[in-house]
């Protein structure tokens, strides 16, 4: 996992460097500055995924410090801001807070107290992100086949009309050929990013829900037909669970993007000390020993190592692919 990357605005040293000491023991990556103007420069450079400043400071003080970082930066990278002060002041909190400030921290204050506040600020910021994230990527694949798809479809109809209809030389014929089936693979393409797109959601859902989910999604978003069995229903670890979601989404989008299938199957079976997940397709096939390297399965196949479990590929040309995992249900491994 990155490092959350927090900015220290303070120039009293002692206060800052103990700060420092305390977010870096808690694993935080730390930038420091000892003024406003300081502070500023590395915002704007690195980013940060906090700011803690404090209010009085000489050459700018805080509140000068976020409007400038408001009117440098777009609205949509302006890191979170947490003030310190020395005195609890309800004017001073009631600015900081009109220009967007998330919290406000007295001095002195504890390890534990500031601790918890970014925690809870960090925490918010990445489910605001997802959930930003998770919008924006279902309006453009909702566009993509609820839109652009239709257009494209009722294009390359009317240019096969006016192909049986006119006569053209063979030269043009050629070219005309060409276009339509340009027109198709934009089609295809359009409909393959469509379901990339909803499949990849960030799912924060127990394994059932997700899979139900899934399930509705792809049906949805274009014409394959996707059927799922599960005889699993027992409680997975947290992490474990996360990493299983993952193990099935990138198989199916696998499916989705290269085997050119017509129906693609999912069975999760209950093994008691493991779990088995096959995905299965009616695809093209491909030469296992030459192009397995080309098809997306290296992190799954690496992931599923982590996990102590096995992975099995099998396809042939015209004769569809099936990819077989076991996981333990109890696995020891580390996550790097």
């Amino acid at each position: 996992m990155t490092m959350k990357k927090i900015l220290i605005i303070e120039d009293e040293k002692q206060l800052r460097e103990t700060l420092t000491e305390i977010l870096e023991i808690n694993n935080y990556q730390v930038l420091s500055a000892d003024n406003g103007i300081e502070g500023c420069r590395i915002a704007i450079k690195e980013i940060p995924d906090l700011i803690i400043s404090d209010i009085s400071m000489p050459k700018m003080d805080g509140f000068e410090v976020l409007q400038k970082l408001k009117e440098s930066m777009s609205e949509q990278v302006i890191p979170p801001f947490m003030y310190l002060t020395a005195k609890v002041d309800r004017p001073d909190i009631r600015k900081g807070m009109k220009l967007g400030a998330e919290d406000y921290i007295t001095k002195p204050f504890a390890a534990s107290e500031i601790l918890e506040a970014i925690e809870s600020i960090l925490e918010n910021r990445d489910q605001l992100q997802h959930s930003i994230l998770s919008t924006e990527r279902e309006r453009m694949s909702n566009e993509l086949h609820n839109e652009l798809q239709p257009l494209m479809v009722v294009a390359k109809m009317g240019l096969n009309h006016i192909s049986n209809r006119i006569g053209l030389s063979e030269e043009d014929k050629n070219t005309f050929d060409k276009s339509l089936s340009y027109v198709g693979e934009a089609i295809d393409k359009s409909r393959l990013v469509a379901r990339e797109l909803i499949v990849e959601k960030d799912q924060k859902k127990d394994f059932g829900t997700f899979l139900r989910e899934l399930s509705c999604q792809i049906a949805s978003s274009g014409n394959i037909k996707f059927l799922i069995t599960n005889s699993f229903n027992g409680q997975l670890h947290e992490k474990l669970e996360s990493d299983i979601i993952q193990i099935v989404r990138e198989l199916v989008i696998n499916a989705l993007k290269y085997a050119d299938a017509g129906q693609i199957e999912l069975k999760v079976k209950n093994l008691g000390e493991a779990l088995q997940i096959e995905v299965n397709d009616d695809g093209g096939g491909f030469d296992v020993s030459g192009a397995s390297h080309g098809l997306g399965l290296n992190s799954t196949r690496k992931l599923v190592q982590k996990l102590k479990g096995t992975f099995d590929i099998q396809s042939e040309i015209n004769e569809g692919t099936k990819c077989s995992i076991t996981i333990p249900l109890e696995p020891d491994y580390q996550v790097q």
